[in-house]
């Protein structure tokens, strides 16, 4: 019992380590990117399996990298010096083996998919682990994150077609959007900071009005893109109602930003409401009668 005991705190210190509840962002909009192949191409559930652990695995690299690049930065500011890495719950020695493990995990399951995922592996490496960085030298770090993420749905696309030429896109450049946007509202936390730091973000370059204005731009285009994607695949009316229950909990969201202490956790909730939004009405979209 002790042991398992133990062994559960451990999976516990090291899930909050990545945020891994943080993941539903951009699952969703992967498992869209396989219901789009799956009108193209038969789709298995080991295929499936395979897509959603590459891109959890992704994602855990990328966190990662970001503890282990950030450790300094997360000391000095009172708002991260409870992540594991400061707080001393993980050891750095913890997080190079699960770094060690998660890049194996993703590789092979890449190799596993098809040759073209393993070839394009490097890049989707590439675009994780250089975003952790990207705040020390550009305030376009929102636009890299958002570009990343869109490489969930179009990695499932290639995953399960062996191309990348696909309206799959229109989802990647909704998600990417909408994820850039939410990285902008969610700066504001560290406006302050950055500037007094030297780091780099949209909020510490044009301040807050600005930088609030730049994410409602960013969410408008999100829903324009996601709104055109029945001009290329076939969906009832769901999918359109859930478009515009999106816009309006993007509406909702961006009128509770404009008070400076808005809570985060309502935020990061209304984050996972708005993804898990698209998912459900996407789904109803495609194979409800």
């Amino acid at each position: 019992m002790l042991f398992i005991s133990r062994s559960r705190d451990r999976l516990r210190a090291w899930s909050d380590l990545v945020i891994l509840a943080h993941i539903v962002f951009t699952l969703p909009f992967t498992v869209v990117g396989i219901y789009l192949a799956a009108t193209l191409v038969p789709v298995t559930l080991l295929k499936v399996a395979l897509l959603c652990i590459a891109q959890t695995s992704a994602y855990v690299i990328g966190m990662l990298v970001n503890r282990l690049s950030d450790y300094d930065i997360d000391t000095l500011n009172p708002r991260t010096r409870a992540r594991g890495l400061v707080a001393r719950t993980v050891s750095s020695r913890e997080v190079v083996y699960l770094l060690i493990a998660n890049l194996l995990i993703f590789l092979i399951a890449c190799l596993a998919l098809n040759p073209l995922c393993l070839v394009l592996s490097p890049l989707a490496l590439f675009m994780v682990t250089v975003y952790n960085f990207t705040k020390r030298f550009t305030w376009l770090c929102h636009i890299w994150l958002g570009v990343t993420c869109a490489l969930g749905p179009a990695g499932a696309w290639a995953g399960l077609t062996a191309s990348v030429i696909s309206p799959v896109w229109i989802v990647g450049l909704g998600c990417a959007l909408w994820i850039a946007g939410f990285d902008i509202i969610y700066a504001l936390n560290d406006l302050e900071f950055d500037r007094e730091h030297g780091l780099y973000s949209i909020p510490a370059r044009f301040g807050r009005e600005k930088a609030l204005t730049i994410a409602r731009l960013f969410h408008l285009g999100a829903v324009l893109s996601l709104f055109s994607l029945p001009l290329f695949y076939s969906f009832n009316y769901f999918y359109w109602t859930g478009c515009g229950v999106m816009a309006l909990e993007l509406a909702g969201q961006h009128i509770v930003s404009q008070k400076r202490n808005f809570g985060m956790k309502l935020f990061t909730y209304s984050n996972t409401v708005i993804a898990l939004t698209y998912f459900t009405f996407t789904t109803l979209g495609l194979y409800w009668p």
